[in-house]
């Protein structure tokens, strides 16, 4: 399916979906989340992120409810890709960071709705060391963001009740699954999945979960807490774009995400 064919109205995933004959089906993998251990120069990454911001500059999240470009203080970064025929006038390293979703005038194809839009790579993904993680990447990613969370700025101001609209889900997996990659924290940062199980970040390791369900990042504040910086990587488990051709590949409907990133088949 050329993605010149599609119609101008309906997302990506939405026109996909009745191209393509998507199955649901279940992991053999039980965890409920992964852990993986990655072979990255995580020093060097971690000291490239403020430089990184420096030249590309910093986005705050757009929240979904707003109904204008208010953008977040606390949580933003940049877009790992780019949608060439946005709909918005915005910098390419934003289209990776929300937009004002309560107007139904401004959602569907390529507006930030259509994750799959989100397909050409910025160039913050080939800055210094980061190059290192995307040139091993197996599968094609869309959507994602390097990721910060600013607590040391402004944590002091948030309190619980206000942390209650961080829970949210994403994407179904067989569309977008999510590798959450740590490169700045400490251990007063973690991800709250709705069991109520917390992930705390390990050096050297990328964290997989079924996103689609409820989560949410969360920390507690002290005066001497860091900023909190992490890839957020968007993938395709079953689809991809070459050559401006839409297809399926070798684990459509036959290996769920969460075995996809367990048996190394994401990153080499």
């Amino acid at each position: 399916m050329l993605d010149e064919q599609l119609n101008s109205l309906e997302s990506r995933e939405k026109q996909l979906r009745k191209v393509f004959d998507f199955k649901k089906i279940e992991p053999d993998c039980n965890k409920e989340f992964l852990k993986i251990k990655l072979d990255l120069p995580f020093n060097d990454m971690a000291k490239d992120v403020p430089l990184a911001f420096e030249k590309f500059g910093w986005y705050g999240m757009v929240h979904r409810r707003h109904t204008e470009w208010i953008r977040s203080p606390v949580y933003g970064g940049l877009g790992l890709t780019y949608n060439p025929d946005y709909k918005f006038n915005i910098p390419k390293h934003a289209h990776g960071l929300g937009q004002p979703r309560t107007d139904v005038n401004v959602r569907g194809k390529d507006t930030y709705d259509d994750c799959l839009g989100l397909r050409t790579p910025t160039d913050v993904t080939k800055f210094r060391s980061f190059k290192s993680f995307f040139d091993r990447l197996k599968l094609q990613y869309f959507q994602g963001r390097f990721a910060e969370v600013k607590a040391a700025d402004h944590g002091a101001n948030i309190t619980e009740e206000n942390k209650e609209f961080i829970w949210h889900t994403d994407e179904p997996n067989e569309i977008i699954s999510r590798l959450l990659v740590p490169l700045i924290y400490d251990e007063d940062y973690w991800i709250e999945l709705e069991s109520g199980t917390k992930i705390y970040f390990e050096p050297g390791y990328a964290y997989h979960w079924d996103t689609f369900k409820p989560h949410r990042w969360n920390f507690k504040y002290h005066s001497n807490i860091k900023n909190r910086t992490c890839i957020v990587l968007g993938w395709a488990p079953w689809l991809e774009l070459k050559e401006g051709k839409w297809s399926t590949n070798q684990y459509f409907n036959k290996k769920h995400s969460m075995d996809i990133v367990n048996e190394g088949l994401l990153i080499q």
